[in-house]
């Protein structure tokens, strides 16, 4: 998904930054049990975000595993949003042909997802006023 905002910032050649902020999963639990009880996650959520998550080598990582977030991070965050916006995405003319393929797939899928979504939606809302409005459905 991160690829896609990407895209669109080289389109527009507006800046773009990706900030992930790390801890290993044992401080994950850690921290997940000092929240309020009513803001914690299962612990099976974090173990799907850390089996599912994947950085690659050019994205910007923070890792606040020892100290949590520091004033220092807060400055290098602050650092790259600024060389973000004054070094905006430049446009690549050659897009390769597969990724296009892919990337008009994936949005084909996406549509098709939304609009089947949205004619369940209809579909069962207009089902319950026929069963509540007509006396043929209702329950002796």
């Amino acid at each position: 998904m991160r690829h896609r905002y990407h895209q669109i910032a080289q389109r527009a050649q507006i800046g773009f930054v990706a900030i992930h902020l790390y801890s290993n999963i044992s401080t994950a639990y850690q921290r997940n049990q000092n929240r309020d009880i009513s803001k914690r996650v299962s612990n099976s959520s974090i173990e799907n975000i850390y089996l599912k998550y994947e950085l690659s080598h050019d994205e910007f990582l923070i890792n606040t595993t020892d100290r949590g977030l520091t004033t220092e991070h807060l400055h290098r965050i602050l650092q790259r949003i600024e060389q973000a916006c004054n070094e905006p995405e430049q446009q690549i003319n050659m897009i390769d042909e597969e990724q296009r393929r892919i990337a008009t797939e994936i949005n084909e899928q996406n549509m098709i997802y939304q609009i089947d979504q949205k004619l369940r939606k209809f579909i069962s809302k207009y089902l319950k006023e026929q069963f509540s409005s007509n006396d043929k459905f209702q329950i002796v």
